[in-house]
């Protein structure tokens, strides 16, 4: 990863107590982790900065977290989305997956060290796709100034 930039996490949880584990597990990743705990706070506190990755409950009150990362997916398409949920559902799944492309579905209870590799993997994916839409713009330059 680019050593000058800090990764950053968002964690949307309903259940206070379980956004604060879930950023305690994260934290020897970054020090950039927010904690909220509800599908709108997460779609308001993105409109005003960009996280490479989210990490949301898929059952929460008003918005579920199908509907967040379809959000999220249409505004932040870079933005890697991890459904992390106590409910192992088929059809949500499939739901999540195809219309809030999202990258991983974990399961509760969380085990520590399959949630960090994960979130790592995440942010490892995110960089290097950063990296080649990067390149791929110079490329684009350099052919456009021809």
């Amino acid at each position: 990863m680019n050593q000058n930039r800090v990764s950053s996490i968002l964690i949307v949880d309903d259940e206070t107590a379980v956004g604060r584990i879930v950023a305690a597990m994260l934290a020897p990743l970054t020090s950039d982790i927010e904690v909220v705990t509800s599908g709108q706070e997460a779609i308001e506190i993105c409109q005003g900065r960009g996280f490479d990755v989210v990490v949301s409950d898929m059952r929460m009150p008003n918005m579920d977290g199908v509907e967040l990362m379809r959000l999220l997916a249409h505004d932040y398409p870079s933005m890697r989305r991890v459904i992390l949920t106590g409910h192992v559902d088929l059809d949500l799944t499939m739901k999540a997956i195809n219309t809030g492309r999202v990258h991983r579905y974990l399961t509760k209870p969380i085990v520590e060290r399959e949630l960090t590799a994960s979130i790592s993997e995440e942010l490892a994916s995110g960089e290097k796709e950063r990296t080649e839409i990067m390149r791929l713009r110079k490329v684009i330059d350099q052919l456009s100034s021809e």
